[in-house]
């Protein structure tokens, strides 16, 4: 999935853009740069660990949200946490790499504001139209995103929980 938006973007020197690396994993980043002898481009920035109430200023106040689905296939099916977090936050995502037509795909459009990407010249091809100001379809589903804010999924697990421990009545 990196390597699909390193295609994309790399000889747009110029491009006004920045992506943010935060969390735990941002050194897979600078391996992937590292292992390829690539510079990091000029566009790419690292906030690290953050709390999670600044994680989700940072989402808010982003234009887009990126997510880097699995390419292992031995991952299928495997849904990362990210995806609920950037669907709940209402902001719209880009999401590269995966098997094409999977089950975190499939959540990303129900909820309306998301575009999935499985080639790199497909994602330039969206950045280009976008940053010319082209009209991009952003139909969020708020009833269905809603359904992601660990509020809710709080509430839907303390139902079941509640569920499970009390007898059948009949």
């Amino acid at each position: 999935a990196m390597q699909m938006v390193y295609r994309s973007l790399i000889d747009q020197a110029d491009l006004p853009i920045e992506i943010q690396f935060g969390g735990f994993s941002t050194h897979l980043v600078t391996e992937y740069f590292q292992v390829r002898n690539l510079p990091i481009p000029r566009w790419v920035s690292f906030v690290g660990v953050t709390s999670v109430a600044k994680a989700k200023e940072i989402q808010q106040s982003a234009d887009f949200l990126l997510l880097l689905n699995w390419e292992d296939s031995k991952q299928l099916g495997v849904m990362q946490t990210k995806l609920y977090e950037y669907i709940a936050s209402g902001v719209p995502v880009i999401a590269t790499g995966g098997e094409g037509i999977d089950e975190s795909t499939k959540l990303l459009e129900e909820a309306g504001n998301s575009f999935s990407f499985t080639s790199s010249k497909d994602l330039y091809q969206f950045l280009v139209d976008l940053l010319d100001r082209k009209s991009i379809k952003n139909n969020r589903n708020l009833d269905f995103i809603r359904n992601f804010s660990r509020k809710e999924q709080a509430r839907q697990l303390s139902v079941l929980m509640e569920s499970l421990a009390s007898p059948e009545k009949s």
